[in-house]
């Protein structure tokens, strides 16, 4: 079986290989690709071991957590926005001398039942003012976004990261008392700003917490957990805003304000030298 000729993998006829030992090992692609292949995996392997080993156990684990609860908490709420704003502009429209808050007016139109389906009704599925306060939270994180590139070294990544997810968890917990559509549109301008920073200061720290023979094995494992985050909060808070939406709402702060806090067990890398 080793004299038979195996199928082309590569274009290339060497591939050189550095493992964590520093050992360089040389071999056919044309020959020796499946054996390329285990090497690839078993390097990845003991990368992400070497991540939680003794030294790096405490900053890989805060890691995970904070790009677990960021993302969960920023997709989670901040994609449900527009259907927020619909549904409080419709509502509004009805009955503008009330002041309601969003659980209340999600609640009404959950538990309300009509003859008349949207595709047979004259008013838009989507009211014209719900896009505007829309376009206007999309805006809202540009200031932020140059506050972070101008200060961000000054204050520091640790500084940017801790008061983004503080802030960010206070004004999701405070989305679920305001009672004005005004003040929501407030409190989400608030959020998404904030919010960017904190995403602006990970990038930072997750290229600078860990070695460099480690880092982009890092960067993988830690978006890997941002992933799940994100799509977690995504499909919780899509199911439970109509059955409980107290519940997505305090989950979201929660978990903000924990990732915030453990912020603060992170080292401060802001002008030190890598490693």
């Amino acid at each position: 079986m080793a004299n038979l000729p195996h199928p082309v993998c590569s274009p290339f006829t060497h591939v050189v290989l550095i493992n964590t030992s520093g050992l360089r090992v040389q071999g056919n692609t044309n020959q020796d690709c499946w054996k390329s292949f285990i090497m690839t995996l078993s390097q990845t392997f003991h990368q992400t071991y070497a991540l939680f080993g003794r030294s790096l156990f405490r900053i890989t684990v805060t890691m995970l957590l904070i790009n677990f609860s960021i993302q969960f908490g920023y997709y989670g709420l901040w994609l449900w926005f527009p259907e927020l704003f619909n549904r409080l502009q419709q509502y509004y429209n009805e009955h503008p001398d009330d002041k309601v808050s969003v659980c209340s007016v999600i609640d009404f139109h959950g538990n309300s039942t009509g003859d008349t389906s949207p595709c047979e009704s004259d008013k838009p599925a989507v009211d014209p003012q719900a896009l505007v306060n829309t376009l206007i939270t999309a805006v809202a994180p540009l200031p932020s976004n140059l506050w972070t590139i101008f200060f961000m070294d000054s204050l520091g990544r640790k500084f940017f990261l801790v008061f983004s997810m503080l802030l960010s968890g206070v004004t999701a917990f405070g989305v679920y008392f305001v009672k004005t559509s005004t003040d929501n549109i407030i409190l989400a301008c608030v959020f998404g700003a904030v919010s960017t920073m904190g995403f602006n200061a990970l990038d930072c720290l997750g290229a600078e917490l860990f070695p460099t023979h480690l880092r982009s094995t890092a960067l993988a494992v830690t978006l890997l957990a941002a992933r799940i985050g994100a799509i977690a909060g995504n499909v919780l808070f899509g199911y439970f805003v109509d059955v409980h939406c107290a519940v997505p709402m305090f989950m979201v702060a929660f978990l903000l304000i924990a990732g915030g806090s453990l912020g603060f067990l992170l080292p401060n890398t802001t002008r030190a030298s890598l490693t």
